[in-house]
């Protein structure tokens, strides 16, 4: 009866010392370079725990190729937070990083996890890599958070609605002084400016 009352106690000891995850639930994004005419890839996760930071990824494929649609996540993916830390990637689960995989049936998931952000992280980045080719999806939130409405001269919106028009391509995950006081502390894209 003690050996019981003694591990029901340490149980309870072990709970209250350990905190609970703090769950994302209902994750959105500001802008990425995942959608494309073959495929969608978008976060429907997001967990942070003790020891790590989960994200889950949906995945929808338009139609079928042979061979079939492939995707990876990188070795050198991490998630960067509003003071410019950066969390590595640590593994991706029933995968290798780095690792080509084809995602099965119309939707499929898979979960990547991270290196521990802390638990009032309330946006972040997730940038694949350096290459123009890598995923990139900024400005994850949960939907409940409240971000600052950006606050724009006429002359920068009207620069800035240029540059969309005429320098970014489609698609082109772009937040760079578009939200007031965030900060991705990544270039997402680079400007072609016209020559001559």
């Amino acid at each position: 009866m003690k050996k019981s009352l003694s591990l029901f106690a340490a149980g309870i000891l072990f709970c209250a010392c350990t905190s609970s995850p703090i769950v994302f639930k209902n994750p959105e994004s500001l802008a990425d370079n995942t959608h494309g005419f073959e495929s969608t890839i978008e976060v429907s996760g997001v967990e942070l725990t003790d020891t790590a930071t989960l994200l889950t990824f949906k995945v929808q494929v338009f139609y079928q190729t042979f061979p079939p649609y492939m995707l990876s996540i990188q070795p050198e993916a991490v998630l960067s937070d509003m003071k410019g830390r950066e969390y590595h990637a640590l593994f991706i689960k029933g995968h290798n990083l780095g690792e080509f995989f084809s995602p099965t049936g119309a939707d499929s998931t898979f979960t990547v996890g991270f290196e521990p952000m802390p638990k009032n992280t309330r946006i972040f980045d997730f940038i694949e890599g350096p290459n123009d080719d890598y995923f990139r999806i900024v400005g994850i939130h949960d939907s409940g958070y409240r971000i600052k409405s950006p606050s724009f001269s006429k002359k920068e919106l009207k620069d800035l609605d240029n540059y969309r028009k005429n320098y970014f391509r489609k698609g082109a995950a772009v937040l760079r002084g578009t939200i007031k006081d965030y900060d991705s502390n990544h270039e997402l894209a680079d400007i072609p400016w016209p020559q001559g």
